[in-house]
């Protein structure tokens, strides 16, 4: 009984120990800034170096982590852990954060170098905002670099013909001729990994006459050349377009996200058709009183 008394023992003090261990490692989670102290020599550039950081005692290792580069020297940093980390916010500097892979990877005011990045929940760029016609570049303030959204991914435009164009193919929409007011529409839908957001721009080129308009959600954008609509949500977006006036269209649509995965690779659609006046209310009028003048005239 003594033995198995030990035992029981041993068991609840192995648990209570391992439990000690989980909340350490809870405890750990915090908010670092880098400092790159330079006193440490080759060290200063070790992200794995806790004297770089503001908190001394450690540093980000873990997906409840969040690290926060100020512009603050060394900006090219190596033993990056394996990750994931929680979140990495880039607020002044450039730095090459190569090998990062993160949850939450957020430019606001900084920017990156370096190679190969994983981002697994969402990138953004402050940046972004700024934009406006077809100048939306993904890699505004990531200028070479490669930033990969990790999981699995795809995005697919669906034509009005139930014809489908993938992550980096291209394909044609003919509209044939509608009137002026006629609609067609068609979809895009990304399909994501869990938990991961897309950010995407619908961009326009070539459609200068203003012969039509886009209707994404509930409000309608008057596509001429240079055209850009930011898109931040998930599933898929449903578009209509619009007849406004008479003339020919021809020009291209493209929809991409800001990603370098091939599957999330820019699509191109080459849209060409018609928009005819509709005839005027007035002349249907006059068309019918001349209707029935030559029922009057014509003999019995």
């Amino acid at each position: 009984m003594r033995g198995y008394t030990n035992m029981k023992t041993i068991g609840l003090l192995a648990n209570a120990a391992i439990a000690g261990l989980c909340l350490v490692s809870q405890a750990s989670a915090a908010v670092y800034t880098w400092t790159g102290a330079t006193n440490n020599g080759a060290d200063s550039s070790k992200w794995s170096q806790k004297k770089n950081w503001d908190l001394g005692g450690s540093y980000p290792s873990s997906a409840a982590d969040t690290a926060i580069f100020t512009g603050v020297l060394p900006t090219a940093l190596n033993n990056i852990p394996a990750g994931p980390i929680g979140t990495v916010s880039v607020t002044g500097g450039s730095y090459d954060l190569t090998g990062l892979n993160v949850n939450t990877l957020t430019l606001n005011g900084g920017s990156l170098s370096g190679g190969i990045y994983t981002v697994n929940a969402d990138y953004s760029d402050a940046g972004w905002a700024g934009e406006t016609g077809n100048t939306f570049n993904p890699k505004l303030n990531a200028g070479g670099t490669t930033i990969n959204a990790g999981g699995t991914n795809s995005l697919l435009v669906t034509l009005p013909d139930l014809s489908t164009i993938a992550g980096g193919g291209s394909g044609t929409l003919n509209f044939g001729t509608i009137p002026v007011g006629g609609t067609v529409t068609f979809t895009f839908q990304h399909t994501q990994a869990s938990g991961l957001t897309l950010h995407e721009a619908f961009q326009t080129a070539g459609l200068g006459g203003g012969e039509i308009s886009i209707l994404h959600g509930v409000t309608p954008v008057s596509v001429t050349d240079g055209e850009l609509m930011a898109l931040v949500s998930s599933g898929t977006e449903s578009y209509t377009l619009t007849g406004l006036n008479p003339g020919a269209v021809s020009g291209t649509l493209v929809f991409e996200s800001n990603f370098d995965n091939a599957e999330l690779a820019p699509i191109t659609i080459t849209l060409i058709g018609n928009v005819d006046p509709v005839p005027e209310p007035t002349s249907l009028a006059l068309l019918g009183v001349a209707g029935l003048l030559l029922m009057k005239r014509r003999p019995r």
